[in-house]
Protein backbone atom coordinates (compact mmCIF):
# COMPACT_ATOMS: atom_id res chain seq x y z
CA UNK A 1 0.00 0.00 0.00
CA UNK A 2 0.85 3.43 -0.64
CA UNK A 3 1.42 5.16 2.23
CA UNK A 4 2.18 8.91 1.06
CA UNK A 5 -1.48 8.86 -0.77
CA UNK A 6 -2.91 11.86 0.28
CA UNK A 7 -7.01 11.20 1.29
CA UNK A 8 -9.41 13.47 -0.88
CA UNK A 9 -12.43 13.27 1.49
CA UNK A 10 -12.59 14.04 5.45
CA UNK A 11 -14.38 10.48 6.42
CA UNK A 12 -15.55 9.82 9.81
CA UNK A 13 -14.40 12.03 12.48
CA UNK A 14 -15.33 13.51 15.61
CA UNK A 15 -15.91 17.59 15.19
CA UNK A 16 -16.34 19.95 17.58
CA UNK A 17 -20.43 21.46 17.56
CA UNK A 18 -19.28 25.11 16.78
CA UNK A 19 -20.58 27.54 13.46
CA UNK A 20 -18.10 26.02 10.61
CA UNK A 21 -16.67 29.27 8.83
CA UNK A 22 -16.20 27.68 5.28
CA UNK A 23 -19.69 27.76 3.71
CA UNK A 24 -18.89 24.65 1.28
CA UNK A 25 -18.07 22.73 4.72
CA UNK A 26 -21.02 23.72 6.46
CA UNK A 27 -23.39 22.84 2.86
CA UNK A 28 -21.86 19.15 3.26
CA UNK A 29 -22.35 19.01 7.04
CA UNK A 30 -26.05 19.93 6.67
CA UNK A 31 -26.30 17.75 3.72
CA UNK A 32 -24.68 14.57 5.34
CA UNK A 33 -26.59 15.59 8.94
CA UNK A 34 -30.36 15.82 7.36
CA UNK A 35 -29.89 12.64 5.09
CA UNK A 36 -28.56 10.99 8.07
CA UNK A 37 -31.60 12.46 10.60
CA UNK A 38 -33.80 11.02 7.81
CA UNK A 39 -31.96 7.71 7.73
CA UNK A 40 -32.31 6.91 11.12
CA UNK A 41 -35.94 8.52 11.21
CA UNK A 42 -36.85 5.72 8.21
CA UNK A 43 -35.10 2.82 9.96
CA UNK A 44 -37.29 3.81 13.27
CA UNK A 45 -40.61 4.01 11.25
CA UNK A 46 -39.75 0.90 10.18
CA UNK A 47 -38.87 -1.17 13.23
CA UNK A 48 -41.71 0.28 15.29
CA UNK A 49 -44.39 1.35 13.01
CA UNK A 50 -44.18 4.79 14.36
CA UNK A 51 -45.80 7.56 12.40
CA UNK A 52 -43.09 10.50 12.56
CA UNK A 53 -42.27 14.34 10.65
CA UNK A 54 -39.21 16.07 10.35
CA UNK A 55 -38.90 19.26 9.25
CA UNK A 56 -35.73 20.80 8.44
CA UNK A 57 -34.99 24.14 7.11
CA UNK A 58 -31.39 25.66 5.61
CA UNK A 59 -30.22 28.72 7.13
CA UNK A 60 -29.02 30.10 3.87
CA UNK A 61 -31.58 29.60 1.47
CA UNK A 62 -34.33 28.86 4.20
CA UNK A 63 -35.58 25.89 2.08
CA UNK A 64 -37.69 23.31 3.95
CA UNK A 65 -36.92 19.59 3.62
CA UNK A 66 -39.32 17.05 5.00
CA UNK A 67 -39.46 13.50 5.87
CA UNK A 68 -42.86 11.97 6.86
CA UNK A 69 -44.06 8.49 7.62
CA UNK A 70 -46.27 7.68 5.86
CA UNK A 71 -46.36 10.75 4.55
CA UNK A 72 -45.30 14.43 6.37
CA UNK A 73 -48.70 16.04 5.66
CA UNK A 74 -50.86 13.48 6.89
CA UNK A 75 -48.97 13.30 10.27
CA UNK A 76 -48.61 16.71 10.41
CA UNK A 77 -52.29 17.46 9.30
CA UNK A 78 -53.44 14.76 12.16
CA UNK A 79 -51.53 16.67 14.73
CA UNK A 80 -52.75 20.42 14.05
CA UNK A 81 -56.72 18.33 14.16
CA UNK A 82 -55.97 16.31 16.57
CA UNK A 83 -57.22 13.49 14.93
CA UNK A 84 -56.52 9.35 16.37
CA UNK A 85 -53.91 7.73 14.24
CA UNK A 86 -56.62 5.18 13.48
CA UNK A 87 -58.14 6.53 11.08
CA UNK A 88 -54.70 6.55 9.45
CA UNK A 89 -53.70 3.30 9.92
CA UNK A 90 -57.01 2.49 8.74
CA UNK A 91 -56.11 3.89 5.64
CA UNK A 92 -53.10 1.89 5.10
CA UNK A 93 -54.24 -1.16 6.17
CA UNK A 94 -56.96 -0.77 3.48
CA UNK A 95 -54.00 0.48 1.04
CA UNK A 96 -51.92 -2.45 2.01
CA UNK A 97 -55.42 -4.91 1.49
CA UNK A 98 -56.42 -3.04 -2.21
CA UNK A 99 -52.78 -3.53 -3.22
CA UNK A 100 -52.58 -7.09 -2.19
CA UNK A 101 -55.83 -7.81 -3.67
CA UNK A 102 -54.34 -6.04 -7.05
CA UNK A 103 -51.45 -8.12 -6.87
CA UNK A 104 -53.24 -11.69 -7.01
CA UNK A 105 -55.58 -10.04 -9.91
CA UNK A 106 -52.65 -9.59 -11.73
CA UNK A 107 -50.50 -13.17 -10.68
CA UNK A 108 -54.42 -14.87 -11.68
CA UNK A 109 -53.73 -13.21 -15.14
CA UNK A 110 -50.38 -14.11 -15.80
CA UNK A 111 -51.47 -17.46 -14.91
CA UNK A 112 -54.59 -17.72 -17.89
CA UNK A 113 -52.45 -16.15 -20.31
CA UNK A 114 -49.82 -18.75 -19.87
CA UNK A 115 -51.81 -21.42 -19.94
CA UNK A 116 -54.19 -20.29 -22.53
CA UNK A 117 -51.03 -19.66 -24.65
CA UNK A 118 -50.04 -23.45 -23.46
CA UNK A 119 -53.58 -24.36 -24.73
CA UNK A 120 -53.46 -22.95 -27.89
CA UNK A 121 -50.33 -24.59 -28.30
CA UNK A 122 -51.63 -27.64 -27.64
CA UNK A 123 -54.36 -27.07 -30.25
CA UNK A 124 -51.93 -26.56 -32.86
CA UNK A 125 -50.05 -29.46 -32.05
CA UNK A 126 -53.33 -31.38 -32.19
CA UNK A 127 -54.92 -30.47 -35.80
CA UNK A 128 -51.04 -31.22 -37.20
CA UNK A 129 -51.09 -34.44 -35.63
CA UNK A 130 -54.84 -34.42 -36.79
CA UNK A 131 -53.78 -33.53 -40.43
CA UNK A 132 -50.60 -36.37 -40.10
CA UNK A 133 -53.06 -39.42 -38.99
CA UNK A 134 -55.82 -38.46 -42.15
CA UNK A 135 -53.02 -38.75 -44.59
CA UNK A 136 -51.52 -42.08 -43.08
CA UNK A 137 -54.82 -42.92 -42.62
CA UNK A 138 -55.40 -42.00 -46.70
CA UNK A 139 -52.13 -43.76 -47.62
CA UNK A 140 -52.80 -46.88 -45.87
CA UNK A 141 -56.77 -47.32 -47.35
CA UNK A 142 -55.00 -46.35 -51.29
CA UNK A 143 -52.49 -49.58 -50.28
CA UNK A 144 -55.49 -51.80 -49.59
CA UNK A 145 -57.98 -50.88 -52.37
CA UNK A 146 -60.21 -48.40 -50.41
CA UNK A 147 -61.22 -44.98 -50.88
CA UNK A 148 -60.23 -41.57 -49.15
CA UNK A 149 -63.72 -40.96 -48.24
CA UNK A 150 -64.14 -44.05 -46.45
CA UNK A 151 -60.98 -43.58 -44.32
CA UNK A 152 -62.22 -40.20 -43.45
CA UNK A 153 -65.66 -41.71 -42.31
CA UNK A 154 -64.01 -44.47 -40.04
CA UNK A 155 -62.00 -41.53 -38.48
CA UNK A 156 -64.93 -39.35 -37.85
CA UNK A 157 -66.77 -42.32 -36.23
CA UNK A 158 -63.71 -42.68 -33.43
CA UNK A 159 -64.53 -38.46 -32.08
CA UNK A 160 -62.06 -36.74 -34.96
CA UNK A 161 -63.71 -34.41 -36.94
CA UNK A 162 -62.19 -33.55 -40.12
CA UNK A 163 -62.24 -29.91 -42.19
CA UNK A 164 -61.43 -30.52 -46.31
Amino acid sequence: MNTNAVKKTQGRRKIAIKPIDNQSSRHVTFSKRRLGLFKKASELCILTGAEIAILVQSLKRQRLFTFGHPSADSVIDRYLNGKSSSSTVNQLNMQQNNQSIILGFVENWKWRRKRKRAFKNQRCALGELKKKVTMRADELSMINGSSSSNSSMKIARFGVRINS
